[in-house]
């Protein structure tokens, strides 16, 4: 994936925080509660592969966070959109993504996963960012932090003012911005083979 390592930006908004590995510390007895809330409402909020995902859920609750990636990410690479929403909310949340675990391998998980779950059905709306705004927060965010130059401006604007999702994804493809999805499978499983670290959960506080 191209794009070099910015040396720290400093960019704070609500779905990410950057410091650190680049992501929110939540309260542990929060979010126990809200993945109980997901749970409920899963199956018949998240389509086809709502069971699936309710099982990912269960054993993301449970601290299993390479056993709940290796659910969910059959389904991403399938074309799930229920499945590339739960991995983008669950690396928002305590899943560290496989791979090296620097910052800028994290920031193009954000990147890729923030893009391509924007694209999600509109049902799914109300689990997590009303009308996919974390979209129009975290992709130019990993943007920046990647320093993806003057196209990564152009998608990174594209993001914060259009209302077509899609066509922003579209544009950020063809100017290799952000990854095709196949793409961005084969560069997680390469990392995955070469340093050979899954999904792991970040320790409670």
């Amino acid at each position: 994936m191209p794009g070099k390592l910015a040396s720290s930006p400093n960019h704070h908004h609500r779905s990410f925080r950057w410091g650190g590995w680049g992501r929110s510390r939540f309260i542990w007895p929060l979010l126990g509660a809200l993945m109980c809330l997901a749970t409920l409402v899963v199956s018949s909020a998240w389509g086809d592969d709502g069971a699936e995902i309710k099982r990912a859920q269960g054993l993301l609750a449970g601290g299993q966070c390479r056993a709940a990636w290796d659910i969910a990410w059959p389904l991403a690479k399938d074309g799930s959109q229920e499945a590339r929403f739960f991995l983008y909310q669950s690396i928002n949340g305590r899943m560290l993504p496989p791979g090296a675990g620097d910052r800028a391998s994290f920031f193009r998980h954000v990147l890729a996963l923030a893009a391509y779950a924007a694209l999600k059905p509109l049902k799914m709306a109300s689990i997590g960012s009303r009308n996919q705004h974390f979209a129009r927060v975290d992709v130019p965010a990993s943007i920046m932090g990647l320093n993806l130059g003057s196209a990564g401006e152009r998608v990174a604007q594209c993001y914060r003012t259009a209302q077509s999702f899609k066509g922003c994804l579209d544009l950020g493809v063809s100017l290799r911005v952000i990854p095709s999805f196949a793409e961005y499978a084969a560069e997680t499983e390469r990392q995955l083979e070469e340093t050979g670290v899954g999904a792991r959960c970040l320790p409670p506080n």
